[in-house]
Parts: structure tokens; sequence; C-alpha cells
């Protein structure tokens, strides 16, 4: 199988919040993370590809708690959980000729 992923898989063990539009947020935890995408732990429910959701990771330092937001695009979904690609935040460098 050819491996479609633009930078490398990263396991990990990250607490993550979980919301769709229209549902509550939902305890999930990330196994993986690259730059462009995570696959998230979490039961079965109403979770379909192409699906906008947000995402809070909890990041843990010392007796510091930070919280992470991040927009995400489900991706694919499985029977353990579902991949996600993420979306960020920071503005996009734009390439071209200034005036």
């Amino acid at each position: 199988m050819i491996e479609r992923r633009q930078s490398e898989r990263k396991p990990v063990a990250a607490l993550v919040y979980l919301c769709a539009a229209g549902q509550r947020f939902r305890r999930c935890k990330a196994s993986d993370l690259s730059a462009g995408g995570t696959f998230i732990e979490l039961e079965p429910f109403a979770l379909r590809r192409g699906r906008k959701v947000q995402l809070v990771f909890v990041l843990a330092a010392g007796a510091t708690i930070k919280l992470h937001r991040l927009q995400a695009v489900v991706a694919r979904v499985t029977r353990t959980g579902a991949g996600m690609s993420l979306h960020s935040k920071l503005p996009r460098r734009r390439v071209g000729i200034m005036p």
C-alpha cells in the first residue's frame, strides 16, 4: 500500500475533546499525530467523512494545562475512531509579486 501522507505520524496519548456541529463535546484520545492530521479514538456516533469538527487538545506541562483548539475535517471513519485532517488558523503565506 502506498503511503499518501506528507508528514510522518508520531504516536501520542493526548486527551482531546471533539465537537461536531449540533452535538456536545466528547472526551476522546488522540493516538497519533502529524503536521496535517491525527487519529482520534472514539466510540461510534454520527460522524461522517467530510464533516467539520472542532478539536480541543489538552496539553499538560508540569502544573500548567493549556488548551489548543483546531478545526478539522473527518477524513475517514473506522470502528475504533476517525482520522482527521487538521486545519491551522495560522494565516497562509501568499506567493506572488508584491506591489
